[in-house]
């Protein structure tokens, strides 16, 4: 489970109510753009023999992943994605 927040800063101060949502196609680049800017950190970005645009991009190329794989929600802030959580259901009793 994993749930980022495009800028922290804009979430009102005290009780807030967040509606998840299934993502939708047209919420892709916003997603992308929250991911391949939500890390800093990791063996793509310590390697010295790989610059850091194709560490951002591994990001990037993990929420197609996520989008086909797994239950992906967003919730909106002003009309626009505010943050994600992915999840996967699976059943006890197959």
């Amino acid at each position: 489970m994993y749930i980022k927040h495009n800028d922290i800063s804009r979430i009102p101060k005290g009780r807030l109510s967040l509606e998840f949502h299934k993502a939708k196609e047209s919420d892709i680049p916003e997603i992308k753009n929250i991911a391949s800017q939500s890390f800093e950190h990791g063996r793509f970005h310590e390697d010295p023999r790989i610059n850091r645009q194709l560490a951002q991009q591994r990001y990037e190329n993990w929420i197609d992943d996520l989008i086909v794989n797994t239950d992906f929600y967003i919730f909106y802030l002003k009309d626009k994605v505010g943050g994600f959580f992915v999840g996967k259901y699976v059943s006890l009793y197959m």
